[in-house]
C-alpha cells in the first residue's frame, strides 16, 4: 500500500482513477478506500456509498468513512445539486417553504412567489399587446 499521513487523513498516493485511489488486486480493479474499510472496519451494507467525512476523496482512512445512501452522499457534497438543496431561499429571498415551493416532476424546486410575478408580467405584457 501507499499511503502518506496528511493530519488525521491517511492520502492514498498509489494509482487513482477520477480523484479515489485504486489498485489492482489478480484481475480486478479495486477502490482502496471500500478495501481499506472493508479490511479494517466491517463489511459496506448493499446500495450503501462510502462517504468521506473528511471531504478528501484519496483519503483512505477507515474512520474518516460513513456508509451512507447515494442521495445523502451527493446532498454533502458540493456539487451544484449539494449547492441548490442546501438553498434556504430563492435568488430573490424568498423563503423555501412548502407553501412557497413547487417541485416538478423531475424534482427541481421553484418559488411560487417568482412564478406568480412572472405570470403576472406576461399576462400584463399580452394585454398591451392586444
Amino acid at each position: 500500500m501507499t499511503v502518506s499521513q496528511d493530519g488525521d487523513c491517511w492520502l492514498w498516493t498509489g494509482q487513482s482513477t477520477h480523484g479515489y485511489g485504486t489498485f489492482g488486486l489478480g484481475q480486478r480493479k479495486l477502490r482502496a478506500h471500500r478495501w481499506i474499510y472493508e479490511q479494517m472496519r466491517t463489511e459496506i451494507p448493499p446500495g450503501l456509498h462510502l462517504d468521506h467525512l473528511c471531504r478528501k476523496s484519496l483519503c483512505v482512512n477507515p474512520w474518516h468513512l460513513e456508509p451512507v445512501t447515494n442521495r445523502v452522499n451527493v446532498l454533502r457534497g458540493s456539487s451544484p445539486l449539494a449547492r441548490q438543496a442546501a438553498q434556504k431561499s430563492c435568488k430573490h429571498g424568498h423563503e423555501f417553504t412548502t407553501e412557497n415551493t413547487y417541485v416538478d416532476p423531475r424534482g427541481h424546486r421553484s418559488c411560487r412567489t417568482c412564478q406568480r410575478a412572472k405570470d403576472a408580467r406576461r399576462r400584463e405584457k399580452r394585454r398591451k399587446s392586444a
